[in-house]
């Protein structure tokens, strides 16, 4: 049956939920490019419960995120460029969201949705950056960003791990993508008779079963088993939620989301085994088109959306402004975006083209960022790579004939149009977001991945089991004077092991916590130093280190709590024996 003909037949089936608003499912997955697809000609992994949402759905052909995750997520949930939100990178402090920004589970929260997120956060683990700080009710995630990052449990290995829910640790049966779907599942039957977003963010191809990962190996046209059996198990998921709805008998009025937040990831450090990417050039991180050009799938049968092919240019930006236009919940007055509403041609193929666009991504993942770096410069068919090279995708796709020498004008011009975007998003850049101690959250529990750090850093477990040298400054925002606790500690909190262990023998521990700087002994056999602190409120840099002679590190994990005086308990009164 014709695609168009049930779209049609279920509007006429529109169930009387149809009148409320509709449910919101936004499905955002790292590393997902357009050759994961089996309908886009990947005869290696097929995917037919996502070539079956290919075809029910509006897909966006010319939709760009940032080369790099977290910066992409920030852009899919604020409606702003990552550089204008802060977010350009992916640790460093520069991965975290400020506070007081409106998000997409902010904006439909207020307007009376129950809002639930399933999976990789990335954005910050600490107050005023943490999912529950942006609009999101229920939350399952894991701490930090990818897993094996330094802030992860480091019992998790992407199968029966443990998890945060709201906050509590707890264990969870299953591979990590069978966790986020599950609980997406249970989260949208609890809430289908009422406004729902729900977000599912799963996150790397991580902790498959053996024997689904057995039918991908020793077969040279697989470069990574591992992730055939992910996307093999991504697909089942896709379809399970896709039954799930119809079941519920909400599939009608549920705005159905899919897309990536960067190109694929290549296979190996060396980007050599590439795998099937639909021909386009480039990999996660690249600013050619396959680090940025990625699906983007919206299916809402009742909601007027026609399914089939759009060309119009998007990028993230665009997707908070459109799906609060598709879905009636106007954004507030004074809202700055930098994104632009797409919602007319969903509903409209038959639209007049918008005039040309000129868009932009880059990829920075440095503490401060600088022009050209890793950028493309974006319209029509044109592509300006870092200010150099000219691409014409009409007659070059694969983006492997640079022209600009050929198409000087064409090059000039979208050399002024870059320089005026890094104008205005330079100008200035956003301050680095604070950790705030002793507000909402207490304590607070800080890891490398938020350190401001130059040269080397120990962002994955297997730079913190090795005990790699590196340092770093944590930037506080003091909300309440007082005293705090600092504890020092080379493992991470879940991990009861001394300081020494795998590590060099430091003789002492110090910090420097603004005008604050103290040394104390570090005792054999301890896990951690503490040091009692007062503080007043205002913006502080915390630097710590463990040192033996010239042998020097920062402590990985820290937290500050406020403290507590230990007073003795009063003596209980004397009390007279029954008879």
């Amino acid at each position: 049956m014709p695609v168009r003909l049930l779209f049609i037949l279920s509007l006429l089936m529109l169930p009387a939920r149809s009148q409320t608003r509709p449910g919101i499912i936004l499905i955002t997955i790292e590393g997902f490019g357009w050759g994961d697809f089996s309908a886009a000609g990947n005869t290696r992994v097929p995917t037919p419960a996502l070539d079956k949402l290919l075809q029910e759905s509006a897909v966006m052909r010319d939709f760009h995120v940032s080369p790099l995750d977290a910066p992409s997520r920030a852009a899919l949930l604020t409606g702003m460029e990552p550089l204008r939100a802060g977010v350009w990178g992916s640790h460093s402090g520069r991965n975290r969201l400020p506070g007081g920004v409106l998000t997409i589970a902010g904006h439909f929260r207020t307007a009376g949705y129950t809002t639930g997120l399933f999976g990789t956060w990335a954005l910050g683990d600490n107050h005023p950056s943490r999912p529950q700080d942006h609009g999101y009710t229920q939350i399952l995630t894991h701490p930090g960003s990818t897993p094996g990052n330094a802030a992860d449990f480091y019992s998790n290995d992407g199968t029966d791990d443990l998890w945060l829910l709201n906050g509590e640790t707890t264990p969870r049966t299953g591979s990590s993508l069978n966790v986020c779907f599950g609980a997406a599942l249970t989260f949208i039957e609890k809430n289908s008779q009422q406004p729902f977003f729900c977000h599912i963010s799963p996150s790397l191809p991580t902790g498959m079963p053996a024997e689904e990962v057995k039918p991908f190996r020793n077969r040279p046209e697989i470069v990574d088993s591992m992730r055939a059996a992910w996307i093999t198990r991504l697909d089942a998921a896709v379809g399970e939620l896709l039954d799930h709805l119809d079941r519920l008998s909400i599939a009608a009025n549920t705005l159905f989301i899919l897309t990536s937040t960067s190109g694929v990831h290549a296979a190996d450090p060396a980007g050599e085994k590439a795998g099937f990417n639909a021909g386009r050039r480039g990999r996660r991180g690249s600013p050619y088109d396959g680090g940025h050009c990625v699906p983007l799938l919206l299916r809402w049968p009742g909601g007027g959306i026609i399914p089939g092919n759009s060309l119009v240019a998007s990028f993230h930006a665009d997707l908070l402004p459109a799906v609060a236009d598709l879905t009636g919940c106007p954004l507030p007055p004074g809202f700055k975006s930098d994104g632009q509403s797409f919602a007319p041609w969903l509903r409209d193929p038959k639209m007049p083209p918008p005039a040309e666009r000129i868009l932009v991504v880059d990829a920075q993942e440095i503490p401060v960022p600088i022009p050209w770096r890793h950028n493309c410069v974006m319209a029509g068919p044109w592509r300006l790579i870092n200010g150099l090279e000219l691409y014409d995708l009409r007659t070059d796709p694969g983006q492997r004939k640079n022209i600009a020498d050929i198409h000087k004008e064409t090059a000039d011009r979208l050399r002024s149009a870059g320089e005026a975007w890094w104008k205005r998003m330079s100008s200035p850049l956003p301050a680095p977001v604070r950790c705030s101690v002793g507000g909402p959250q207490d304590p607070v529990l800080l890891t490398p991945q938020d350190w401001m750090a130059r040269g080397t850093q120990a962002l994955s477990q297997e730079a913190i089991i090795s005990g790699t040298a590196a340092n770093g400054l944590w930037l506080l925002e003091i909300v309440s004077e007082g005293a705090y606790d600092v504890l020092l500690r080379r493992w991470p909190f879940t991990v009861d092991r001394p300081i020494q262990d795998s590590f060099f023998v430091p003789d002492h521990a110090r910090i420097r916590l603004g005008t604050i700087d103290e040394s104390s002994k570090v005792p054999p056999g301890v896990t951690g130093v503490t040091f009692r602190v007062k503080l007043k409120p205002g913006p502080v840099a915390l630097q710590t280190w463990f040192t033996a002679g010239e042998k020097s590190c920062g402590a990985y994990f820290v937290e500050l709590r406020q403290a507590v005086e230990v007073r003795a308990a009063k003596p209980a009164p004397r009390q007279t024996p029954p008879n």
